[in-house]
């Protein structure tokens, strides 16, 4: 019964809105939290390589690296 009483012109307003005025910023700020939950995301690997002992725990900073050490710390075949 929700669907029939809402009121779907914002929905259609939003979806029909020129994308050009203030993209930028949003472009920008999902640029920075990328980024951010990048760096956060390889930070926590590194310091999981280094309790687990590895040589090469700068692997976490490498996009398709990182999963290496984590196929070998799972006894998988990388």
């Amino acid at each position: 019964m929700l669907f029939l009483t809402f009121d779907w012109s914002s929905v259609y307003f939003i979806a029909q809105s020129n994308q050009s005025s203030g993209s930028t910023a949003g472009s920008f700020f999902s640029f920075i939290f990328g980024l951010a939950a990048y760096i956060f995301g390889s930070y926590c690997f590194y310091k999981i390589y280094q309790k687990l002992g590895e040589p090469n725990a700068w692997f976490a900073w490498v996009p398709i690296l990182n999963n290496w050490i984590m196929y070998k710390a799972g006894g998988q075949s990388p």
